[in-house]
């Protein structure tokens, strides 16, 4: 899922013992997710995440412990790099090894009046996809540095929320001309107040790329039906 993800571990990832730059050397069997840091203690951590779509959740338990010089909090959202233990195989809830992990935006989508305009810098998207109510995206941003990339944000017109396949809007804001270098970014935003409407039956993400606005559907295939009336 996450096609460039090795490359992004190796220069940012975090190792889980000493907080130090992972390296290029990581086991052949490394997976690479998107998830949720659902509990930090003394102890250890706990990940939840969900593979693909509406599969059912996994939780992953690692003894690695998250502190506030490392800035990651509790309902983040991250993309990790692991390996399973105890002869689990994938997606199978239980302890993992983490390699490392970087963090990212961390955001639930915003509603906002558009009023019929959006505009937004073009990026390049190499992955978009759904797992639960969270839409994840692997990109390439254009800014001067790797830091100073601008801010994205995820919106939708207030007026169109009940609609069968409300449209969200991707907004990358780069207003200060950052340049034309290009970083790679992951973005997970939540979306749970638009895919749980009992109108929804799936949400429309669109955004400017480099190549023009493309746009990507997701459909709901839990959305309620109501009964036949008798």
């Amino acid at each position: 899922m996450l096609a460039a993800a090795l490359a992004m571990f190796a220069t940012y990832g975090c190792n889980a013992s000493d907080n130090s730059n992972v390296g290029p050397v990581t086991p052949p069997n490394t997976l690479y997710d998107f998830a949720t840091l659902s509990s930090s203690t003394d102890k250890g951590s706990i990940f939840t995440l969900t593979k693909a779509n509406d599969s059912q959740p996994v939780t992953y338990t690692s003894e690695v412990k998250f502190d506030d010089k490392k800035g990651v909090k509790v309902g983040d959202r991250l993309v990790i790099a692991y390996t399973t233990l105890n002869g689990l195989q994938a997606y199978q809830s239980g302890p993992i090894n983490l390699i490392g992990y970087i963090m990212m935006n961390n955001k639930s989508q915003q509603v906002e009046d558009l009023k019929g305009l959006w505009s937004s810098t073009p990026l390049e998207m190499e992955v978009i996809t759904r797992t639960g109510t969270y839409v994840n995206m692997q990109m390439q941003l254009y800014a001067r540095d790797n830091i100073t990339r601008g801010d994205l944000r995820l919106v939708a017109d207030p007026d169109k929320l009940d609609q069968a396949v409300p449209e969200l809007f991707l907004v990358y804001d780069n207003a200060s001309n950052f340049g034309d270098n290009k970083y790679l970014a992951y973005a997970s935003f939540n979306i749970t107040d638009i895919w749980t409407r009992p109108t929804c039956k799936g949400v429309k993400v669109t955004y400017q790329t480099t190549n023009g606005v493309k746009s990507t559907t997701f459909d709901n295939n839990d959305v309620l039906k109501p009964e036949p009336v008798e």
